[in-house]
Order: structure tokens, then sequence, then C-alpha cells
């Protein structure tokens, strides 16, 4: 009885813009995948819908997967019960963009089940999953990987299909050099602005002003991209540190600074003392990435954050760049073989 394992990395957002609506970079911005904290998921026909956990007792992401299962049988009425793993898990409310890369996991995994894999595009689903109605890096993150540049909605009832159309979101990917890494800090406790919080803050009817749009518009477009494509690590830093600072800046009265985690923010302030720069945040956070040129480097700055005093409140990962999409492996019994999809 076929079965499929999904399994993808996180996303990394580094700063929601917010022009006018109805204007190019509308909810646009920049984020990137990385290859480490993922979920890994397996899918699988059942007697009974069902949940099961193999990374301990974390009742909120067994109910999200029973949520979007539902979910998907709404769409996908032919969808037969099921059961799904969570074989390694990914930490939710941290900035990194776990729920919506869990809610694509499974629901790419239900339409092969459901015998449907020339079916609705994968944006089509992320929409009834009730996901790109604002950024769109986390599903083209998920379709392709890599460092993308969201040109964000042009009109606000865009119908987030992701395609050229002006009426739409535009991403545009490019390979990430496979050298660098993220240095990922989060603290223990504590968690980033979300659900109804979250919801609130985009009630509000703010723009940025064009002087800092023109100028995040120019880091990207004249610094960040340009620096990606010549694999010139010390302007990408230096930009994407501007760019995060300035966003940061903009939503300090929602999130209380520049990073939404004090202890974060002590963390930063106490890397740069000792030269290390280049931290920005990640979507609400609390999650911050400080980029590093090589995995020695990336492993000098763990080290280094070992002898700060508050070592013990934060965790520190080192992450790879994903420059692919999620793996879908399709499992068939009768015929012992597997398939892979991008």
């Amino acid at each position: 009885m076929m079965s499929v394992d999904v399994t993808t990395g996180s996303r990394l957002h580094f700063g929601l813009l917010s022009a006018e609506a109805g204007l190019p970079w509308h909810y646009g911005g920049v984020g990137l995948m990385i290859d480490s904290p993922g979920w890994r998921v397996r899918v699988s026909f059942a007697r009974c819908d069902e949940v099961v956990s193999a990374v301990g007792d974390d009742c909120e992401a067994a109910a999200r997967v029973d949520s979007i299962v539902k979910q998907c049988r709404a769409v996908m009425p032919e969808l037969p019960p099921l059961r799904v793993e969570m074989l390694e898990s990914s930490p939710l409310h941290s900035g990194m963009g776990a729920g919506t890369q869990l809610a694509l996991s499974v629901a790419s995994a239900a339409q092969l089940i459901a015998g449907n894999s020339a079916g609705e595009s994968l944006y089509s689903i992320a929409r009834s999953l009730n996901r790109v109605r604002r950024s769109a890096i986390g599903t083209a993150g998920f379709e392709r990987g890599g460092f993308l540049v969201d040109h964000g909605q042009r009109q606000s009832q865009c119908s987030r299909q992701l395609t050229a159309a002006p009426t739409c979101n535009r991403v545009r990917r490019l390979p990430f050099p496979d050298e660098w890494r993220m240095v990922l800090l989060t603290p223990v406790a504590g968690s980033g602005v979300s659900g109804d919080s979250e919801e609130a803050v985009f009630q509000k009817s703010r723009t940025m002003s064009d002087e800092v749009m023109a100028l995040q518009i120019d880091l990207i477009e004249h610094r960040l991209i340009p620096a990606i494509d010549a694999i010139d690590f010390a302007t990408f830093r230096d930009a994407l540190e501007e760019y995060g600072t300035a966003v940061g800046r903009y939503f300090t009265a929602e999130q209380g600074g520049v990073f939404s985690s004090p202890l974060i923010a002590d963390a930063v302030s106490w890397l740069a003392e000792r030269g290390v720069s280049g931290a920005v945040q990640s979507s609400w956070g609390p999650t911050v990435c400080v980029p590093a040129e090589s995995a020695d480097a990336a492993r000098s700055v763990r080290d280094l954050l070992a002898s700060w005093h508050a070592a013990g409140a934060i965790r520190v990962r080192v992450a790879n760049p994903l420059n692919t999409g999620a793996t879908i492996r399709r499992t068939a019994p009768e015929h012992s073989d597997q398939r892979f999809f991008a």
C-alpha cells in the first residue's frame, strides 16, 4: 500500500515590506530556505484518520495536522482515511515558517494519496489551507528552495497565484551560495507574534514611507541580489543587516524593538562587540539569523556564543542553505520502488 514521505526545511523571512496596497512590494520581502530545522512526515492509508508523533508529545503540531487533513478533505472529497506520522519536527511560533511547511507537506502527500498528482497547483492548495494570504516566500520556498525575492501583491484582492501576472505575487528565486551558512539563535522560552496577535497587526493600515521603501528596494535590487550573484559575502551580510534593521524599526511598536526578544537583542549586541555582525530577525522572531561565510566561520560564532553569560537560555543551530524544494518520496510496495518529486 502506497505511502508518501515529505521532507522540507525551514523558511527564513528577513522582513515584510508594507507598501501601499495595490502598489509593487505590498507584502513583499526577501527570504531563504534552510535545511534545518525541518519536517519529515509520512502519510499513508489507514482505517481512520490518525496522527502519530515520533518526536515526543507535540499536541499543538498534532492538532494542526488533524486540522490540515480536514481542510484537505474539503477540497479532495475522495481522500481516504490517513495515518500521518511526524518523524522530524520544526518548532512552531519561532519565526521560521514551520506552520506553512507542515501544511504543505501534509497536503502535498494527501494529494498524491488521493491520486491527484496532476491536480491543483501548489499555490491553489496553499490558499485552501489559508496560506499565501500575504507573503508567498514560504510556499515558493517549499516548491523551489533558494533565496527568494517576493515582489508582493500588486492588488489588494490578489488571487495569490504565483505568476508573472500584474495582479499577483511575483517571486524571483536565486541559488544561494552553498558554502554560506546561517547561525540561528532562538530563546529556549518564548515565541514570536502569531495567530490573533499577528492578525491584529495587519488590521492596521500603516504603510512604510516612500523614503523607507526606496531604501529597502535599493538594498534588494542593487546590493543583496548582486552580492548573491557575485558570491560577495561581506556585501550580502551588511546589506541584509541594514534591511532587517530598517524593517525591525518599522515594527518596533508591535514587537518591542528591532528584535522581538530582549534576550536575543542582548546576544546580538554582545556578538557585535566581538566583531560579529549581520544579525537579522526572521519574520516576527524570536529567531535571529547571523550569516556566516563558511562552515568554519559558523562554528566559530556558535562556539563564541557558548561563552556568553546567558548561553543556556538560547538554542544555537547552524543551518545550511536549501537550494531545492521539498523532497517528496512516494513508496509503492507492490513494485518495491521509490520515486522522487521536487
